[in-house]
């Protein structure tokens, strides 16, 4: 369900993997990859985005972008402008633009269909309204559509708020947003292992349709697994 709201000062937080989606002339629809600097009503500052390769990209006669994260259980999204004068700031590797006015929202609902599969996580975790600048490992052989088992050295509590990054059947999960609802602990070769049971809060628009395609590959006799 998508709605218009009006834009919140501190809509996002401080070290926060965002996106930007631009139109350029020679290369087409590309995908922009960023973290959030600072956020307020007159301004947002975003380490210098970069492409798929982990370029940083030259705005050249691209004035305008879609920024777009993840806030709550909504996929926000909205217009920016790129003036010739921040582009001068190429070389500060921060890239401050002009806050909106006004942004949209979509909600996202999830069913629960398990798949079993052993991969390598690496996450934030969210402290003081901010995301831990290091990213920290962790595993799971658990992930659904609505959450994932995650095994950790990193010791946290239920509650904490972590952005995800993972690559599942070649396609990487970026940035998705997940809460800690149960921890356990064990002990493997005398290493003490935390074991999280995470809950899903939202993930971008094509990270939604590319799990729920995973799902219905590695799960053949599933006849309806679907996110709403």
């Amino acid at each position: 369900m998508k709605h218009r709201s009006l834009f919140q000062g501190e809509l996002f937080l401080k070290n926060q993997y965002v996106e930007l989606v631009v139109f350029d002339s020679e290369q087409g629809k590309m995908l922009l990859k960023s973290r959030v600097v600072s956020c307020d009503k007159k301004s947002i500052s975003l380490v210098w985005p970069t492409t798929q390769m982990g370029n940083r990209y030259f705005f050249n006669d691209v004035h305008y972008a879609i920024l777009q994260g993840l806030v709550g259980t909504k996929i926000i999204s909205f217009k920016i402008t790129i003036p010739v004068s921040v582009i001068r700031d190429f070389d500060t590797g921060i890239l401050e633009v002009k806050s909106p006015i006004i942004v949209d929202g979509i909600f996202q609902n999830r069913d629960h269909v398990r798949i079993n599969k052993m991969v390598d996580i690496k996450f934030r975790f969210l402290e003081k309204n901010t995301f831990s600048e290091d990213l920290v490992e962790g595993l799971t052989s658990d992930i659904s559509v609505g959450g994932m088992e995650l095994s950790s050295q990193e010791e946290l509590k239920i509650g904490s708020k972590l952005e995800l990054f993972f690559t599942l059947n070649y396609f990487d999960f970026e940035g998705v947003l997940a809460e800690i609802i149960r921890v356990d602990s064990t002990t493997l070769n005398d290493n003490l292992t935390y074991v999280y049971a995470l809950c899903f809060i939202t993930m971008f628009e094509r990270d939604r349709v590319a799990l729920n395609q995973i799902l219905i590959q590695d799960q053949p006799n599933l006849l309806e697994a679907k996110i709403d």
